[in-house]
């Protein structure tokens, strides 16, 4: 047996060799100052971990135009060049590639994939043609930059699936469930993905996302929801939450969909992780960059340990999240499913008729939803379980802690996850009272599907009428009317969806039952994780050295 695993395991180097030596994935991360401190994103030590053993190219943008900057030095305050210079026709489109979405790039022009795009509406330009722009000035920040993650993650699911599954499952399976396009005026952007997790009709459940508002001062808005797939899509509601508010106050959410004001942010005394790492920086700062779970702790779970000081106001303590699932979770549900073989479809028609109830606490056991706790007298309290939210975008979410748990001059809050299930880019605290803001609450206007079928009333309420995706090119774009605008201050909008989704994977092969039998530790899926992730980390560093 063992020497049969060493023949496998040379053979998966060898096919992961074959497979990296082709193309690699690349991204687009936007980063804006209402969200992410741009001195920071630009800061030496961000360039450094974003872009490790190469230098970015640099461009400016000045509305339609955009330019090479040559010589750039940063600092906290000023960005400065030596010149700026027409731009390669190959970097820009590349550059307009990745505005959409991730796509595989020959290694042949890998040097071009490395760009940070920084967005002025004005800059100073002397006698000697050396530009100067104010960090302040910036209005937005495009890094662009090799997948490198995306690629050997594809790899590796690839070849631990013995040749089974195709080179670009890992991309397809990532982000299941319903997919949301924002529409700009020009343009659908992939925005979210709607009740992630709801996986059966009896885990139904109700969503809440927040969306981009291109157009603070329109009356109207328009999404597309996709099923791209092998899955069937149930939803039975959709619901634009438009919130009026003051220009200095922020608008979140709870799980549940409450509204909350927040005021005035500040971030924990200090975070670690189970090993004593300072993960403050990390997740101190809404830059895009979470803290990924990566270092196992008690009972084999990943934590992050975040302390705070006590507000004298106790009874307006709300706990903010910004978090989202990993791709690596969705590399690791696929391999966990693929052990059924043949037999997935039968087993997963049983798990689909388990309650609610049921899932939840396995998922709770087993480290997929994100745990969170309340120390008090010594012993760690669950408070909030924060349920799968897909790993597409960062999502921030208020936990409102209550009185009775704030008995010390300090919190100490506890996150808990499986193995690189999670990442959590910010965690703060907000005490301010709740301000006077006006919630309006939109069914579709229009919910036209595969251009032909008008589906508003299958969604204008949660009366079990649903509008469904059987298949996996099937769309419907929504447009709602009567949204309030805020000549005076500002507005946020929500999705507020529910449904549930059924999958629809086949597998081949007979189960392996030895392995399934483990996984009635409740410890087991982590530790998979860690072990399956651990064949990636090996081949990738000996690959860089």
């Amino acid at each position: 047996m063992k020497n049969q695993r060493s023949i496998q395991r040379i053979a998966v180097l060898l096919l992961i060799s074959f497979l990296m030596s082709g193309c690699k994935y690349y991204k687009i991360k936007t980063h804006q100052p209402a969200n992410d401190p741009i001195a920071h994103i630009l800061s030496k030590e961000s360039i450094s971990s974003n872009y490790r053993y190469i230098t970015p190219h640099y461009f400016l943008h000045v509305g339609e135009q955009f330019w090479t900057i040559e010589g750039v030095t940063i600092n906290d305050k000023l960005i400065t060049g030596t010149k700026l210079t027409p731009v390669d026709s190959i970097y820009s489109h590349y550059y307009e590639r990745a505005l959409n979405r991730k796509f595989l790039v020959p290694s042949s022009d890998l040097g071009y994939i490395n760009q940070v795009h920084i967005f002025v509406d004005e800059f100073a330009l002397d006698e000697a043609s050396m530009v100067s722009i104010a960090i302040k000035d910036v209005t937005k920040v495009d890094m662009m930059k090799k997948d490198n993650f995306a690629t050997g993650a594809s790899v590796i699911l690839t070849a631990v699936a013995a040749g089974t599954v195709a080179l670009g499952v890992f991309l397809a399976i990532a982000c299941n469930c319903p997919h949301t396009y924002v529409f700009d005026g020009e343009h659908y952007h992939y925005n979210n993905t709607l009740f992630t997790g709801a996986t059966s009709e009896s885990l139904e459940r109700n969503d809440y996302k927040l969306l981009p508002d291109y157009f603070p001062t329109a009356n109207s808005y328009q999404l597309m929801i996709k099923n791209e797939q092998h899955e069937i899509h149930h939803t039975n509601l959709l619901e634009l939450i438009v919130v009026t508010h003051a220009d200095h106050t922020r608008i979140l959410t709870d799980q549940r969909g409450e509204v909350y004001t927040v005021s005035e942010e500040f971030r924990p005394l200090s975070a670690t992780t189970d090993n004593g790492v300072d993960v403050a920086q990390l997740v101190g700062y809404e830059d895009g960059y979470g803290y990924e779970f990566d270092q196992n702790g008690s009972e084999d779970f990943a934590n992050v340990y975040a302390t705070f000081k006590a507000p004298a106001n106790k009874a307006s303590v709300k706990l903010l999240i910004k978090a989202k699932n990993t791709e690596w979770s969705g590399v690791v549900n696929k391999e966990f499913s693929q052990l059924f073989g043949n037999k997935y479809d039968e087993w997963n028609k049983k798990a689909n008729k388990r309650s609610a109830e049921e899932v939840e606490s396995y998922r709770n056991s087993v480290g997929i939803n994100l745990m969170v706790a309340v120390k008090q007298n010594d012993q760690w309290i669950d408070v909030e379980t924060i349920h799968l939210i897909g790993d597409v975008s960062f999502n921030t979410l208020v936990v409102n802690l209550q009185e009775q748990y704030i008995t010390s001059e300090t919190i100490e809050i506890r996150l808990r996850s499986g193995f690189k299930f999670w990442s959590v880019d910010y965690i703060a605290m907000d005490v301010t009272a709740p301000e006077n803001v006006k919630v309006q609450r939109l069914q579709p206007a229009v919910a036209i599907q595969n251009n032909q079928l008008d589906v508003k009333d299958a969604l204008a309420g949660n009366d079990g009428v649903y509008m469904v995706h059987p298949n996996n090119t099937d769309s419907t774009i929504v447009t709602f009317k009567s949204l309030e605008t805020n000549e005076n201050g500002s507005r946020t909008l929500f999705l507020h969806s529910k449904g549930y989704y059924l999958i629809m994977d086949e597998f081949e092969g007979r189960p392996n039952r030895a392995a399934l039998a483990k996984f009635k530790d409740p410890h087991e899926l982590t530790r998979y994780s860690k072990e399956l992730y651990g064949l990636y980390k090996d081949y990738y560093t000996n690959r860089i050295k």
